[in-house]
């Protein structure tokens, strides 16, 4: 018989739940599949069993500091758990000490700012009956969303200013949430890193791409990441995520506002844009439909089939 708690400071693979002892008889080892998503980096990976049931109280933890994407052994007390797996979360172990339900691990949350594009925060989870079941598998998914600009170009064609170039072009993500709940992949509603304002130059949501563009279409590969938005409608209160591009037309700054609804953690959005006339004022308004057209393809993260919508 060992104190639960205590087992976890000496023993660095396990944490028990406080309060909790069991014999070591009776834990069972559980092979565990991990499927992370592409083009990311796993480093850390949190592994915690909870009772499916009840309360549903934290059974047991691992941190794998070092994980190099193998099947991995869990380990718990017989019968029915959830089991989560959380990637790449920067804090210790001991981050995770509060954390003693399913309930109480569903409020944890992800700072935007503390996030690393090639490494991103994931989670997932499953169900398994330790004592029976030999293996189980968990699909890790990114909290972040991955907006994608795949190719530009400007046509003035039949303008004043027809042969002009966009000049000194940025790209950069407007109303952004900067907080995100680690298990669901939900943002915190009012939580904001730029609500209708243009902040957080040099981060994962900004990109001076020095270029200029004009009707030779480039492929720039910018990538911004955000966390999720997932409204369809917006009002003054809870403005859709948008996608803008700025540049100079004969010295004169102009934006290109593109809205993107709907917008889950997770998957991918890639965007074909072409500019046709000089945009808006104000980088939180949509641009106007003769302005800019473009076409957007959603995917999952990892590769998978394209999801093609034309504006």
């Amino acid at each position: 018989m060992r104190s639960a708690w205590w087992l976890s400071l000496i023993m660095p693979a396990f944490l028990f739940s406080a309060c909790i002892e069991a014999p070591l008889k009776d834990m069972h080892k559980v092979q565990i599949y991990i499927r992370e998503a592409e083009k990311t980096t796993p480093h850390t990976l949190d592994l915690l069993f909870f009772e499916d049931g009840g309360l549903m109280k934290l059974d047991s933890y691992e941190r794998i500091e070092k994980w190099d994407g193998a099947p991995i052994d869990g380990t718990s007390r017989t019968g029915g758990r959830k089991v989560v797996a959380i990637a790449n979360y920067g804090e210790d172990r001991f981050a995770w000490s509060d954390i003693l339900s399913y309930e109480g691990l569903g409020e944890k949350t992800m700072e935007l700012m503390e996030e690393n594009s090639s490494s991103p925060v994931m989670s997932g989870e499953t169900e398994t009956l330790a004592g029976r079941d030999k293996g189980c598998e968990i699909g890790l998914h990114p909290l972040l969303s991955k907006i994608r600009v795949n190719s530009l170009c400007a046509d003035f064609h039949g303008r004043p200013y027809e042969g002009e170039k966009l000049k000194n072009v940025k790209v950069f993500l407007m109303n952004v949430h900067d907080r995100c709940k680690i298990l669901s992949r939900k943002s915190e509603p009012s939580s904001w890193a730029n609500y209708r304002e243009r902040i957080y130059e040099d981060s994962i949501i900004y990109c001076d791409s020095g270029i200029s563009i004009s009707t030779a279409v480039v492929f720039p590969g910018i990538s911004l990441y955000c966390y999720p938005n997932d409204i369809s409608e917006e009002t003054p209160e809870t403005p859709l995520t948008r996608l803008v591009i700025e540049g100079t037309i004969g010295g004169n700054t102009y934006f290109y506002p593109i809205n993107i609804p709907c917008l889950e953690g997770g998957k991918e959005y890639a965007f074909n844009i072409t500019i046709t006339k000089k945009g808006t004022s104000d980088p939180d308004t949509p641009a106007d439909v003769g302005a800019v057209r473009f076409n957007q393809s959603v995917l999952p993260w990892k590769d998978g089939d394209e999801v093609l919508e034309r504006f």
